[in-house]
């Protein structure tokens, strides 16, 4: 929700445009304003705000990743990219800068740098959105597919924090501790935690493959009975 003086901002600038006046403002009002009317899915206005923005403050960089936002909108995602990429220079905290490329990088299927784009989103936020909850698991996946294991298991403790498909992230847990070799960290993990999902047939399989490379062949046997009940 918009508070008073943005709308206020709001009603000055459509004012202005109605009558066809030169209109100057601070580059804050000039964030609300492309903010506003990107969420509005108002682009050509966008289109004018931005082309003024950079008369009126050429050296300035912070228009950058609402140009960026702009162009992908419009569906040019490689030159929403290359104006992203610069714009990190100055605004490496910007959460939503790595959200707009991840954004490019997907329709672009470059999955690799989809994910690093997501991580970094996802680490300077701490807190995203549920709608990002499968492609935070997505990106669980790729990190465990390339030995990123840390990555991944902070990626599966956050989703199982949340209580976003719980089996899965247990799944992921087990092949978190199968590939970092901790097979008795992993049993004492998954042991815990199959007290609060006992019909989770995935903790119960990959509890049972980490008996197996400990040798407790008969624990690993009860294990697998409860898969088949």
């Amino acid at each position: 929700m918009e508070d008073d003086d943005s709308n206020e901002s709001i009603l000055l600038f459509e004012e202005k445009l109605k009558n066809k006046e030169d209109f100057y403002f601070s580059s804050d009002i000039y964030d609300e304003l492309i903010s506003h009317y990107i969420g509005a899915s108002k682009l050509k206005t966008v289109e004018l705000l931005l082309k003024n923005f950079k008369k009126q403050y050429p050296t300035s960089d912070l228009q950058m990743v609402h140009e960026g936002t702009l162009l992908m909108r419009q569906g040019k995602y490689k030159k929403a990219l290359k104006v992203l990429y610069e714009a990190e220079k100055f605004h490496s905290n910007d959460g939503m800068l790595f959200m707009i490329r991840f954004a490019c990088h997907t329709y672009l299927k470059n999955h690799v740098k989809e994910y690093g784009d997501l991580y970094k989103a996802f680490k300077i936020w701490g807190e995203m959105p549920e709608e990002f909850y499968p492609a935070i698991m997505q990106m669980a996946i790729n990190y465990m597919y390339n030995k990123k294991l840390e990555e991944a298991h902070e990626c599966l403790l956050y989703l199982y924090k949340n209580k976003y498909e719980e089996d899965k992230c247990l799944s992921g847990f087990f092949g978190y501790y199968l590939l970092k070799g901790e097979y008795k960290e992993g049993i004492k993990f998954i042991t815990q935690e199959i007290n609060n999902h006992p019909y989770s047939s995935e903790a119960w399989r990959g509890l049972a493959e980490l008996y197996i490379n400990v040798n407790k062949f008969s624990e690993a046997l009860d294990c697998y009975d409860y898969v088949l009940a």
